[in-house]
């Protein structure tokens, strides 16, 4: 089967609610076009209830469909998304953060790197500018607490390191975005476990 008639299987799966058929026709391998292949990914998870699984999806989407073809939908979906989890006070990443984060791939953390992330924060913060004091106590508070806290989702504090032009700031943005890398893969693991489907 082409990529072109497993993306063509794959949908016509989904639009005859075979939800776990679809994710498996697009788990055999790459489907094109490729934004469409994210569009019925991203599409696969909202079945699923699995909303920040979506929203990186779309957002995939959205970054690789070059010509717009489904500009309008992505756009209202991932604003829709975004609002939910907001609402639902439920951690999720920024956009800057979620192209790193994927490309980092799967990354284990303990408690000593956190330890050893929020006692370098309490350092920089003696001699970082007090601009980037928020993105900094923001870390902390995650690192101290082991996870990501929805009072911080959608925000990047590693963009904010990094736009701060030291080189210091965005060395330790790079040790942040580790962290985050493996705190965020937990947190898909816990509360949206990616399925394994077998295609019948």
């Amino acid at each position: 089967m082409s990529p072109a008639e497993r993306l063509l299987a794959a949908r016509q799966a989904f639009t005859e609610k075979r939800v776990d058929d679809a994710a498996a026709l697009l788990l055999e391998g790459p489907a094109e076009p490729v934004h469409q292949q994210w569009f019925l990914r991203g599409e696969i998870h909202l079945a699923r209830g699995h909303f920040r699984r979506a929203l990186g999806a779309f957002r995939r989407s959205q970054s690789t469909d070059q010509r717009g073809d489904n500009a309008f939908v992505l756009h209202n979906s991932i604003n829709a998304i975004s609002t939910i989890l907001l609402q639902q006070g439920r951690f999720f990443l920024h956009v800057h953060d979620e192209v790193k984060v994927y490309a980092r791939g799967r990354r284990e953390v303990n408690a000593v790197v956190l330890a050893t992330l929020a006692d370098e924060v309490r350092l920089l913060k003696t001699t970082a500018k007090s601009s980037v004091h928020q993105a900094l106590e923001a870390i902390e508070a995650c690192a101290r607490g082991g996870e990501l806290l929805p009072q911080y989702a959608d925000q990047s504090a590693a963009l904010e390191l990094e736009s701060a032009g030291s080189e210091g700031l965005s060395a330790f943005a790079e040790r942040w975005l580790d962290v985050e890398t493996a705190l965020y893969g937990d947190l898909l693991e816990r509360e949206e476990p990616e399925p394994r489907p077998r295609f019948a």
